[in-house]
């Protein structure tokens, strides 16, 4: 609330610690059985066919108390099972995913270097003119490989 020009300024705190009413009784502080109520004055008390529903504190019986306490050992429960499948579930993804990574990883270098290196079964030619070895693929008889010789090479015609 905005403070008008010319009215006297309220201190709400120092009301609050003395706040009575007319008759002398405290207020309602939420607490049922706590409130004093005032001496009514048959003059002054009407009772009307009003309804109202108001919040008020309760206290939880010793069985309510075993009740939540077992529901709350149950749910404590239902989490730890929940969250051991989603860490079963979170890594079985992230393999997933690991595996997809390197497979992107490979088709990428290969589409950047145009080639991969593969094996193949091959049959080793000796040329002693040319001091060569030669290496033909089984499977469709083409040269893929010519090496020079090594020093063991020329031993083995004498074989």
């Amino acid at each position: 609330m905005a403070h008008e020009p010319g009215s006297k300024k309220v201190d709400t705190a120092k009301l609050a610690a003395n706040d009575k009413d007319k008759d002398g009784a405290e207020p309602f502080n939420g607490v049922k059985g706590t409130e004093k109520l005032p001496k009514a004055k048959k003059k002054n008390v009407v009772v009307t066919d009003e309804k109202a529903t108001i919040q008020s504190k309760y206290k939880f019986t010793p069985d309510e108390m075993k009740a939540i306490a077992k529901e709350m050992a149950e749910c404590h429960s239902e989490e730890v099972v929940a969250l051991e499948e989603k860490k079963a579930a979170m890594s079985n993804f992230k393999d997933r995913i690991d595996r997809i990574k390197l497979r992107i990883s490979t088709l990428s270098r290969n589409y950047r270097d145009t080639f991969e290196m593969r094996d193949y079964p091959c049959v080793v030619v000796y040329d002693y003119k040319k001091r060569e070895k030669r290496f033909k693929r089984v499977d469709n008889g083409e040269i893929i490989e010519r090496r020079p010789f090594s020093p063991g090479d020329d031993q083995r015609r004498f074989l």
